[in-house]
């Protein structure tokens, strides 16, 4: 089941200490990107708020749809996974503000997401629309 979150919802989620299992990034054959992050929620984390959504495993993916800018500095020298410190959801930036004033995406429904890892890596990705599903 695919969920559409807002960003009120996101802040919600209890996905502090969330491992990081998969990045992937997808391109369809007209330009438009898609990036999947599939993460494992902390088994110390509250698993409600998910509840809530339907969601009723430990293992998610979450689904950038649609987006104009995907940033990564992903550092490889970490002992163990990355796990999510933090993710923060800004809806006026100034990659925002560029891409409004680009004229080539003047109508977009823009979310700048920031994922700040546990080893010092950093997401970024701006998308249209994010979701969650369970990864079973």
């Amino acid at each position: 089941m695919k969920i559409q979150l807002t960003p009120e919802r996101i802040a919600t989620l209890p996905v502090h200490d969330a491992d990081l299992l998969l990045v992937q990034i997808e391109t369809s054959p007209g330009g438009e990107i898609t990036v999947e992050m599939t993460i494992e929620i902390d088994p110390e984390e509250t698993t409600q708020p998910f509840r809530d959504l339907g969601i009723i495993t430990q293992i998610v993916v979450l689904r950038f749809e649609k987006c104009h800018n995907v940033i990564s500095n992903l550092l490889s020298y970490q002992a163990r996974r990355e796990t999510i410190h933090n993710w923060q959801v800004v809806l006026n930036s100034q990659k925002i503000d560029r891409l409004v004033k680009s004229a080539v995406f003047p109508d977009g429904k823009f979310v700048h997401n920031i994922f700040e890892l546990s080893g010092g890596s950093t997401i970024e990705i701006i998308a249209d629309r994010i979701f969650i599903e369970d990864a079973d």
